[in-house]
């Protein structure tokens, strides 16, 4: 995955904890930074999802068991292209 700089204004979600759902600003800071620290490396994003395969894609494959063998659409394709047959599934 590619790292992606995320806008999250963590002083303002803190505020927000403590003016709307009445938070102590200890409590507030702390549950804000361990949900900064805990989605900063979790993120997906659409360039992370564009070399999946799709569910079309593991469909036109002939078998389930050959489902295992394919994890991206890359590897859909040269298995199209070494002339795999899409047989009947």
């Amino acid at each position: 995955m590619n790292a992606v700089a995320v806008a999250f204004d963590t002083l303002k979600a803190a505020t927000r904890l403590q003016d709307e759902a009445g938070f102590s600003e200890q409590q507030a800071h702390g549950l804000v930074n361990t949900f900064a620290e805990g989605i900063a490396g979790n993120i997906v994003t659409k360039q992370d999802l564009t070399g999946l395969a799709t569910r079309q894609d593991l469909t036109e494959l002939a078998a389930k068991a050959d489902l295992a063998e394919f994890a991206t659409k890359q590897d859909v394709a040269e298995w199209r292209h070494q002339g795999g047959s899409c047989g009947g599934a």
